[in-house]
Parts: structure tokens; sequence; C-alpha cells
């Protein structure tokens, strides 16, 4: 960047709004990890489907194939859910929709983030990004 003899550039952040999410980390364990994950995924996709919220389904850790322990035998399973506003975030109740996927659809399912308004997890949250930008002082 070009600047005026005697100027030094400055940088600062620049803030973009990305719209609302909501997380949820929920824990799978014993047998068939991979069949009750694809139990939750196709109960959300049927949840969502037509409606302007996105989501994303990470996987972390597999079970040991001869667990010795219930923690052996876990693997976590985060969804993120977004949209560009919180009310249809808020409106599905996305959380507690998981919430009753985990608990009573699929045994070996557990989750610690029940708050007291039924969610499993925290209800939407802002999301930004944010980026560096160098400017030239005048």
């Amino acid at each position: 960047m070009a600047t005026s003899p005697g100027s030094t550039p400055w940088t600062t952040s620049v803030f973009s709004g990305l719209g609302y999410q909501s997380t949820s980390t929920a824990y799978r364990t014993g047998l068939q990890v991979a069949e009750k994950t694809a139990f939750v995924e196709s109960q959300l996709a049927d949840f969502l489907a037509g409606t302007e919220v996105r989501y994303d389904i990470t996987r972390f850790g597999v079970p040991a194939d001869h667990p010795s322990s219930q923690w052996e035998a876990t693997a976590v399973l985060r969804v993120i859910t977004v949209a560009d506003e919180a009310e249809p975030l808020e409106r599905y109740n996305i959380g507690a929709h998981l919430a009753s996927v985990y608990l009573s659809g699929v045994p070996g399912y557990y989750c610690d983030e029940i708050t007291g308004d039924a969610r499993c997890g925290p209800g939407p949250a802002d999301r930004s990004a944010r980026g560096p930008c160098v400017c030239a002082q005048r």
C-alpha cells in the first residue's frame, strides 16, 4: 500500500454480521453410533425441510472397539443451526427438538447442556466475522 511521505498505515478490524446460530452438543454412547447419528441427521433434515434454517453436523471421535468405560464408548456430535435472523431459530425451538430426539429417540444419547427453558444449549447467538483492514493515514 502506498502512503504519503511521513505517514504510516494503520490497522483496524472490520466486523460483518453473519446472522444467528444455535449450537447443540450431544454424546453418543454404546453400539451402533453411526446408525444413531444417521437417525438424528434424518430427523433434523425432515424437521427443517423447507425452512430458512441451515445446519451443519460435526462428528468428533470414534468409540473404542472394546471400551472399558462409558467414556471410551462415547463420541461427540455437534449440531450448529444458522439463520439470517434469530426468530426462525427461536420459532422452531431447534434445541428442544434435538433434546427430544436425543433423549427419547435413541438409546445411548445424552446431552449435558439442557437449561431451564428446555433447550439443549443456549438460544440463538449473534454471528459475526472480523477481518483486518489496513488503512492509509492521511
